[in-house]
């Protein structure tokens, strides 16, 4: 029997009437979703009627088995090819769709084993957007065979699983926004860097240069009417930034206690009724070695922001076997802020996961790390002699040199299965 997970295609069709060329001829495009399906899963298959675009990628360009069917075709003809039982399914088109929203489907599809898994956003169910079972295919090729073509009509009477957006936070109003005219490729994701004009010197002369640079604002965060606080960050994950922030203030415990959170401009406006939250105690659980050391070599490679610019910092929360969320910023402090972040949105236990961070453990990042919960704290980088101190005397498990294949661990050793 194949394996639950681990196939998924992306959906490139051919020419759109409102763009003039084919969507996928957009590089910015289809590179971003290539990224996050790379992280996710070994075969990746493409339908798509430009082969010769990946043929120096890890990508399976793929025919229509039946011709002339519109994404359905394509979704059949991946899913015959599919190596595992679920096949992720996501078209060329919507470059916002991350991998934070596809392991959350995962986890549901894994909860309930339905035939199709997929979305429903303001605009209506999402059905490009999922994960389907191997066990429709013979469904599907009647239908198609039959003369089937709609989507919707599809899905009639099957075993689905409808996720609403409001289940999960990370899931806003532009994740599903196609891209269908040229002036909206460059808006459709948030621009992180610049080019800016510079002058390179070298031992051959010096010359003129456009150099990319990280972007940063300055971001004022209100709680109950007051500004508590005012932090110099990326311009990303803004919502994620200000909940990470109020709770390692200690002025947010649980997401029970938000009443309101809004972005306007470079400010962030939240309102919070304290109640009388106690904290669970959580089951202790244990990391495999090899696992840590396999999802460091991951942490690192998806580090885009800071392959352009080298002015970024990277965090990650792991569950100890995949990434369940990753961000970028000019501030270490604040990557890890906005994991906080996304584990309150989505209701993660960061009791029981593993906090990944990009620079140097000083003591302040082992206490950041302590607040939060997190049993096992990783870095690429080194720990002082305070950051060690403080990880023995707190019960911190803590590693650090996680890179090419090792790590050095310094304490906590019973949570790591060597």
């Amino acid at each position: 029997m194949s394996q639950l997970f681990g196939s998924c295609t992306m959906l490139a069709g051919g020419a759109s009437s409102r763009m003039g060329r084919d969507k996928e001829l957009i590089s910015e495009n289809t590179a971003s979703i290539l990224h996050e399906l790379e992280a996710l899963f070994a075969q990746i298959l493409v339908s798509t009627k430009n082969p010769a675009l990946y043929a120096e990628k890890r990508i399976l360009p793929i025919n229509d088995i039946i011709s002339d069917c519109g994404p359905l075709g394509g979704i059949f003809s991946a899913l015959c090819i599919s190596a595992s039982q679920y096949l992720f399914v996501v078209p060329c088109d919507m470059p916002n769709i991350n991998r934070q929203l596809i392991l959350y489907m995962q986890q549901k599809t894994a909860e309930k084993l339905p035939d199709i898994c997929i979305f429903a956003s303001e605009r209506g169910l999402e059905p490009l957007v999922g994960f389907y079972s191997k066990a429709i295919l013979e469904e599907m090729r009647e239908f198609l065979l039959s003369g089937g073509r709609k989507m919707h009509t599809f899905l009639e009477n099957k075993n689905c699983l409808i996720i609403e957006a409001s289940e999960l936070k990370q899931v806003r109003a532009q994740t599903f926004a196609n891209i269908n005219h040229e002036k909206t490729v460059d808006a459709a994701s948030l621009e992180l860097t610049e080019k800016l004009p510079a002058k390179r010197y070298n031992k051959q002369g010096s010359s003129e240069i456009d150099e990319t640079v990280a972007k940063e604002i300055s971001l004022q965060l209100f709680c109950n009417g007051s500004l508590c606080d005012e932090v110099a960050c990326s311009p990303s994950a803004l919502e994620e930034m200000a909940l990470g922030r109020l709770y390692t203030l200690g002025l947010l415990h649980d997401m029970s206690e938000l009443q309101e959170l809004s972005i306007r401009d470079s400010a962030a406006f939240a309102q919070i009724e304290a109640n009388d939250f106690k904290p669970t105690k959580a089951e202790q659980k244990k990391f495999d070695a090899a696992c840590l050391t396999a999802l460091s070599a991951e942490f690192l490679s998806h580090s885009q922001v800071f392959e352009k610019t080298g002015g970024v910092h990277s965090a990650a929360v792991s569950d100890g076997k995949s990434l369940l969320c990753f961000f970028e910023d000019i501030g270490r402090f604040n990557a890890v802020d906005k994991c906080i972040g996304f584990c309150l949105q989505n209701g993660i236990d960061m009791r029981r996961n593993v906090l990944y961070t990009s620079g140097r453990i000083a003591s302040q990042m082992a206490e950041k790390a302590v607040f939060a919960g997190f049993p096992l704290l990783v870095s690429r980088a080194a720990p002082t002699d305070k950051a060690i101190a403080l990880a023995q005397e707190k019960g911190l498990s803590l590693i650090a040199f996680a890179r090419n294949g090792r790590f050095n661990m310094y304490c906590g050793y019973e949570r790591v299965v060597f």
